[in-house]
């Protein structure tokens, strides 16, 4: 029996099913970027499709971004060349919302009296090699989960790093240092790992975990500070591994006082001593001038 090969008009039928599909379920991501393909960043989020990137160039963006889906946000080049700032400074400067999946990386987040990076009612982001200055709170993580914060700066903020009501996150190798309030606070947060960070020459605290359960502090760093690592409402956490050490002006007073008593009972032993060598002997009246 001969077989004679499909005919153009037989497969043309499969030929659209196919790029149908194609069309209807994309499965690459692409790059988008600002501003030589979006003026700005909220422009080049309102373009991108779940799971794309945007690249972000040199220069200072005045804007309040919402994100909504999963993307990654990066710097083309260097953070302290990539500066993204609040156009209103009562509003956070990212924020994901309601979000599952994400990255943000190599910016630097300044100026704003929210938060730099607002991680709202979200799961699965990671926010890793930014720098967070001059805002409110560095990075604020609200009613989220599995979220990874990892190698970031914040500093000259109220507060370094803040989670509230988070849960299962990962806190791990950051700077939160010489912030005007605390370094890093979880409050309300539960089962969380705060790890290999310095928290040091904040205002208040280096750490802090209020009313916190089940979370892993160790081997961070917190020096320099009014209180290294403070517990307060919190149990069945683990705490291992940490350095610490209070600021000098709260250690000098207490050392002066111990030194201050040290040196009164070693002048009373001298002048006991003294006061027995002289017994029998004769005393007369002597001219002091």
């Amino acid at each position: 029996m001969k077989v004679f090969p499909p005919t153009f008009n037989q497969i043309l039928p499969s030929i659209f099913v196919v790029l149908f599909c194609l069309v209807a379920n994309p499965t690459f991501a692409i790059e988008v970027h600002v501003p030589s393909e979006a003026l700005s960043i909220q422009r080049a989020v309102d373009m991108a499709n779940e799971g794309d990137t945007i690249v972000i160039d040199d220069g200072i963006y005045l804007e309040n971004i919402v994100i909504t889906k999963s993307l990654t946000l990066h710097a083309k080049n260097d953070l302290e060349k990539t500066i993204l700032t609040a156009k209103d400074n009562k509003k956070s400067i990212l924020t994901f919302l309601g979000t599952t999946g994400g990255v943000v990386s190599g910016l630097h987040f300044k100026g704003t009296r929210r938060s730099g990076v607002h991680i709202k009612k979200s799961k699965d982001i990671l926010i890793t090699g930014n720098k967070f200055t001059d805002s409110y709170n560095g990075i604020f993580l609200d009613h989220s989960e599995k979220i990874i914060v990892e190698d970031n700066l914040s500093t000259k903020n109220f507060n370094g790093i803040n989670l509230e009501y988070t849960k299962s996150s990962k806190i791990i190798g950051n700077s939160a240092i010489n912030n005007k309030e605390k370094g890093i606070i979880l409050l309300f947060s539960d089962l969380n790992t705060v790890k290999n960070n310095i928290a040091n020459e904040n205002y208040w605290n280096g750490i802090t975990l209020w009313s916190s359960l089940g979370n892993v502090v160790e081997n961070n760093e917190a020096y320099n500070n009014t209180y290294g690592i403070v517990l307060t409402s919190s149990s069945g956490n683990t705490i291992r591994g940490n350095k610490t050490m209070r600021r000098l002006y709260f250690i000098w007073p207490v050392a002066l006082i111990y030194f201050s008593i040290l040196f009164y009972l070693i002048e009373r032993k001298v002048f006991l001593f003294y006061f027995r060598s002289l017994k029998g002997s004769k005393m007369a009246p002597n001219e002091t001038r």
